[in-house]
């Protein structure tokens, strides 16, 4: 069971969200109303999010990504239906869109979207540093896919980052789900062991 105890104690873990999607829909007739006081420059935003996550990372701080939990979350079957039978109530959307509602967001699937973007720093490396990554796919779904990235500083066991993008297959002119084909899914499969590729001519 985690837990924060004091405020003055020696931080362990947190939990962030990298701004995104919700600061791109800000006007300046809208700021106002949601509290902000103009419009915010959204990559210099991410950018500073970044570094604070990567000092947090460099002390020591293990960075959990609000996205990356509710992901992992709802491909609980338990947890999904628990979500999404509040989410979708009938006193706030009428019994009938609520049902229909929930059904549609039930169909998405647990992750539908590369916007999610789960990313762990656990430790800083220099602008002179080389760096190792590795790829490969984590997991294979239905319609869709997950690469995971984790870097090193070459010739280091340690990571520094790991992160992970979700690719959902879809007919380009319908935007429909496809299935993943069998002679994909049988390369991610076996993914591509032992191949190096040296762009800083380290090896």
């Amino acid at each position: 069971m985690f837990g924060v105890n004091s405020e003055v104690g020696r931080l362990r873990q947190v939990v962030l969200h990298r701004p995104g999607l919700e600061l791109k829909r800000l006007t300046p007739d809208n700021a106002a109303d949601l509290l902000f006081d103009d419009v915010l420059w959204v990559s210099r935003a991410q950018a500073e999010h970044d570094a604070f996550a990567a000092a947090l990372a460099s002390r020591g701080v293990v960075v959990h990504y609000y996205g990356d939990l509710l992901a992992r979350t709802l491909e609980i079957a338990d947890a999904r239906d628990y979500i999404l039978d509040r989410v979708f109530d009938p006193r706030w959307h009428g019994p009938l869109a609520a049902a229909t509602l929930r059904a549609a967001m039930d169909g998405l699937g647990p992750v539908d979207s590369t916007e999610t973007r789960p990313v762990e720093w656990k430790a800083p490396a220099r602008f002179d540093q080389v760096l190792e990554l590795s790829i490969a796919a984590v997991r294979l779904g239905t319609t869709s896919f997950t690469i995971g990235t984790t870097f090193r500083i070459a010739g280091h066991e340690a990571l520094i980052v790991t992160a992970e993008t979700v690719y959902v297959l879809v007919n380009a002119e319908t935007l429909t789900k496809l299935a993943l084909p069998d002679s994909l899914r049988e390369a991610l499969s076996q993914g591509a062991a032992g191949q190096v590729t040296d762009h800083a001519a380290f090896l």
